[in-house]
């Protein structure tokens, strides 16, 4: 089941690489353990910067059940090419979460000496309104918004 959900997992993240070199950057892919849909996004914050993610149930019938996920990166070596690998510390799934309509949660990502990091968000219904930002931790500016899934 785990090996099911990482793969998951990463098939969700290359889609969202590759869309979000294209200006509508929706994702949309399985995630396993009962839901059914998942976002994410991979950034390289700068010093005194983090990755803020925000969910919004936009379904005004229903409640949705949603999970955060975070993964840490290291870069180990670079070839000649300038292609790097990085190397992940284990993913940490938050417990689920149950947004009633209209209703909002956010959660914070600090790279915490990281070279990069992954932000993922599970949730059992497409009706969810997926936002991130890259926040300065020092000045509380957003440096950077990202709008991940729009209906």
């Amino acid at each position: 089941m785990k090996r099911r959900i990482k793969i998951s997992i990463a098939l969700a993240l290359s889609v969202v690489l590759v869309s979000l070199m294209s200006s509508d950057s929706t994702v949309n892919g399985q995630s396993g353990q009962g839901s059914d849909h998942a976002w994410g996004i991979f950034v390289t914050p700068g010093p005194e910067q983090m990755l803020r993610i925000t969910v919004v149930n936009t379904d005004r019938n229903r409640n949705a059940n949603v999970r955060f996920g975070r993964q840490s990166y290291t870069q180990e070596m670079c070839n000649a090419d300038g292609v790097c690998k990085l190397v992940s510390a284990l993913p940490n799934i938050s417990a689920p979460i149950t947004l009633m309509p209209s209703e909002a949660a956010s959660f914070d990502i600090s790279p915490n000496n990281a070279f990069a990091v992954r932000g993922v968000v599970l949730s059992n219904r497409p009706n969810v309104r997926v936002t991130a930002m890259i926040m300065n931790t020092t000045t509380g500016k957003i440096d950077a918004f990202f709008d991940i899934f729009t209906e």
